[in-house]
């Protein structure tokens, strides 16, 4: 099997360190498996505000404070030796996703993966970018001790998939178990922005994708790279802006033009844009420590910025209890407006344009800053694995949105919010 390919490998060597012996292990040329993971999960929320919780972007939201949709999903694979080097690997995720998702967004593995020596492997088709340390189970439960992957960290993360062809080899050195692997092809992806009812879809033109990995002594220690043009059309309510933003920016030298000028280009989203990650893991038996760090830089729009998180969790005999902390941090402040839209239009349009203009002004830089995540979430949590191949999980989160930072919520003002999470989940393998 090439890499571990079977989701139930990583999902059980994850869940237990004494997994079941029914996972999908060696297995005869032209054998074929089936494999699976659930999640039933339900969320309640309270906000100073009526905000809808989302554990990312590639989900619509949740419709009210509590939700089964938020966390719940079910995934299935196939997996084909069709050689002693050669395999071929499905995999369908039924989740929640936003209004107007392609049908195909939920097949999100689809390869051939050949071994042309003991220590590489080539793998075509739909694959995952292993960008970041759950990148391979990011919605396998039963692989990690929390709810769900830090929102601050993977919520924002517009992916999951890669349509193109990437190689790996694997070697040892000094002691340590070392990877790299290089990836090429296109992302494409249906998000959900502001409202319930509104999605984006994004495409990523010339990706590469880059990632090398050290384990030893329970450490390891994985650096990623990546770089896309990325292009998406904005939603309906932000395009109807983006005429009247272009004629305002004309009218130089009066300032509103420059700041006219500004908001267009936030309302824009994408172009060259640059991902970089560090992530550890450290397991000494009882105790698991998680981070990671990221930079994403984006040629136009507001969304980049810092992320990361830290996790300590600790076992005694089915149980396990865990802490975590997260942060991201916007690239750019907040955008504002400097000018009287209104007072500096009247002589130019009239009053009742200018007054026009000025409200256009206020709904353009509200939909920019809707794109910043500036948020914090502090979360405890304890996990119980009822069998070798099941848990469940009892997740509080407190989590301190910043104002103009509510890229995370749907139905968000721009003010600064407080909200508590509550959360419980029984995730399954089989």
């Amino acid at each position: 099997m090439l890499a571990c390919a079977s989701l139930l490998c990583a999902a059980a060597q994850a869940a237990d360190p004494a997994p079941a012996a029914t996972t999908a292990g060696a297995s005869d040329p032209a054998n074929w498996h089936f494999s699976g993971f659930a999640t039933l999960g339900w969320m309640q929320s309270r906000a100073d505000q009526p905000w809808r919780f989302s554990r990312d972007l590639t989900q619509r939201g949740a419709g009210g404070d509590g939700s089964a949709r938020t966390d719940s999903r079910l995934g299935m694979q196939v997996h084909g030796d069709l050689a002693s080097n050669v395999e071929a690997v499905t995999q369908v995720v039924l989740k929640e996703r936003p209004l107007n998702a392609r049908a195909s967004e939920y097949l999100e593995l689809a390869f051939l993966g050949f071994r042309p020596t003991q220590n590489m492997s080539v793998r075509v088709g739909r694959t995952s970018p292993d960008l970041f340390l759950l990148a391979d189970v990011r919605n396998v439960g039963i692989a990690y001790p929390w709810v769900r992957p830090s929102v601050e960290y993977y919520g924002w993360m517009p992916f999951s998939s890669m349509d193109g062809v990437d190689a790996s080899a694997q070697w040892t050195l000094g002691g340590a178990n070392w990877v790299a692997k290089l990836g090429a092809g296109q992302i494409r992806s249906t998000i959900g922005v502001v409202d319930r009812d509104t999605s984006v879809t994004l495409t990523g033109r010339d990706t590469v994708a880059a990632m090398v990995s050290r384990e030893a002594d329970g450490l390891l220690i994985k650096a990623s790279f990546l770089r896309t043009r990325m292009d998406g059309r904005s939603p309906p309510a932000v395009q109807q802006l983006l005429p009247a933003l272009d004629a305002l920016a004309q009218l130089d030298p009066l300032p509103v033009a420059g700041e006219a000028a500004a908001l267009r280009e936030a309302l824009g989203f994408g172009g060259l844009t640059r991902y970089m990650a560090l992530g550890l893991q450290y397991d000494s038996g009882p105790w698991t420590l998680h981070a990671e760090g990221s930079r994403v830089r984006l040629e136009r729009g507001v969304s980049g910025g810092d992320r990361g998180y830290v996790s300590a969790s600790y076992r005694w005999n089915r149980f396990t209890g865990y802490v975590m902390a997260a942060r991201a941090r916007p690239e750019q402040r907040a955008m504002g407006l400097q000018t009287d839209w209104a007072a500096a239009l009247t002589p130019v349009l009239g009053a009742a344009q200018a007054q026009q203009a000025a409200a256009l002004g206020m709904g353009a830089l509200y939909a920019a800053n809707q794109a910043r995540f500036n948020q914090s979430t502090v979360s405890l949590g304890l996990r119980w694995d009822l069998f070798d191949a099941g848990a469940l999980k009892l997740q509080w989160d407190n989590v301190h949105v910043h104002a103009d930072g509510t890229a995370a919520w749907r139905s968000a003002s721009p003010s600064d919010n407080r909200a508590q999470v509550w959360s419980a989940a029984v995730d399954v393998s089989f």
